[in-house]
């Protein structure tokens, strides 16, 4: 069963839930499930949160609300940076193994290099000096599971 990746990504107002990876996971014996990465601005959980509520309270009925979005999704966590990963699976670096990284930050408000800065600092990742105008960061550290605060 495919994810319903539009209702990911809605698109609705400034400020929304934004579709940011799709993965192919083969399980084994010849089975393959799509794992989506989303991200989910600060105050806008709700916005899934609405849905499964409205499922649930409409799950007796023959075609329940948000039942596209909802029954197919096998689980929701917080992701690590290896969910953002594109390319193959076997390429992510192995754990401790030094890496430089780039990463491209949406223009929000004008503080997204100095969020990244203080982010890079708290978890004693190194920036390079490219952090400017221009919203790329590149940053050096040796593979671990980072998750925003």
């Amino acid at each position: 069963m495919q994810l319903a990746l539009e209702k990911l990504d809605p698109r609705q107002g400034t400020l929304h839930p934004e579709l940011r990876a799709v993965q192919e996971v083969d399980l084994g014996d010849g089975v393959t499930v799509e794992r989506a990465t989303v991200f989910v601005p600060q105050g806008k959980l709700t916005h899934f949160l609405d849905r499964i509520t409205q499922y649930v309270e409409t799950a007796d009925a023959a075609k329940p609300r948000n039942r596209d979005l909802v029954d197919r999704v096998r689980a929701a966590r917080t992701a690590s940076i290896a969910a953002l990963w594109t390319d193959p699976p076997a390429e992510f670096p192995a754990p401790g193994q030094l890496f430089w990284w780039e990463a491209w930050l949406r223009r929000r408000d004008g503080n997204e290099v100095s969020r990244f800065r203080a982010f890079a600092s708290a978890t004693e990742l190194r920036t390079g000096s490219r952090a400017d105008l221009t919203g790329v960061c590149s940053l050096f550290h040796r593979n671990r599971s980072l998750t925003a605060k």
